[in-house]
């Protein structure tokens, strides 16, 4: 991106950033006026009522997290290989990719667990919820 921007590259970055700015604040003041352990589902819930355009909008995003985190993983394997000289169309950058992607699922696998004592939601079900996570958020006090 960087070379097809030329000397926009700083202007667009800044751009990108200060529009990540306000969707996090937006993210943010959704989840304190509407906490929930659903995420973004919930909140187009919230929006768009049990509709099939918030189911929609839910899959949409999904499919953009999937896409979004390719193509981090393949970029994490391509900056990789530029430290070992190794040339760009070898296997070694897909599969990078795919290892870091399937290490980072595994720890939060080891991560994730039932649990029934210390979260419920409103039914009273046990739900799922990282246990680091609420260590983390509990210790600070959020």
């Amino acid at each position: 991106m960087a070379e097809l921007s030329g000397s926009w590259f700083p202007v667009a970055f800044v751009g990108g950033a200060i529009i990540a700015a306000f969707s996090s604040y937006a993210y943010v003041k959704m989840s304190n006026a509407y906490p929930s352990a659903g995420g973004i589902g919930m909140y187009l819930v919230k929006a768009y009522g049990k509709r099939p355009v918030a189911a929609f909008a839910a899959l949409l995003m999904a499919f953009a997290m999937i896409i979004n985190q390719s193509l981090t993983a393949r970029t994490f394997g391509t900056y990789t290989l530029q430290l070992f000289d190794v040339q760009q169309n070898t296997v070694w950058a897909p599969l990078l990719g795919v290892l870091l992607l399937l290490s980072i699922f595994l720890i939060n696998l080891a991560a994730i667990r039932p649990s029934k004592n210390l979260l419920r939601n409103g039914s009273g079900q046990s739900r799922w919820h990282c246990h680091f996570c609420h260590r983390w958020l509990v210790g600070s006090g959020i």
